[in-house]
């Protein structure tokens, strides 16, 4: 079951820099998922004034919209 080379590369450097690698490997996905919610959160501000500004400019076309089928000109 135990294979002398395998301890070996344990016990030196080099394995110690490959468990290393396999460990940063596994968490590098989650460090990405973290620093893309930041990224998000700190654009959040920015995305709800944008959704205020075209609710209100898409209001203003459906206002005018509904006038013009009516026939009332302004």
């Amino acid at each position: 079951m135990n294979s002398d080379g395998v301890n070996f590369a344990i016990t030196t450097g080099g394995g110690v820099l490959a468990w290393w690698l396999a460990a940063f490997s596994a968490l590098l996905p989650v460090l990405w998922v973290i620093y893309v919610l930041c990224l998000i959160i700190a654009k959040l501000p920015e995305v709800h004034r944008s959704i205020v500004r075209i609710s209100i400019c898409v209001q203003g076309r459906w206002n005018r919209f509904k006038e013009w089928k009516r026939g009332s000109k302004n």
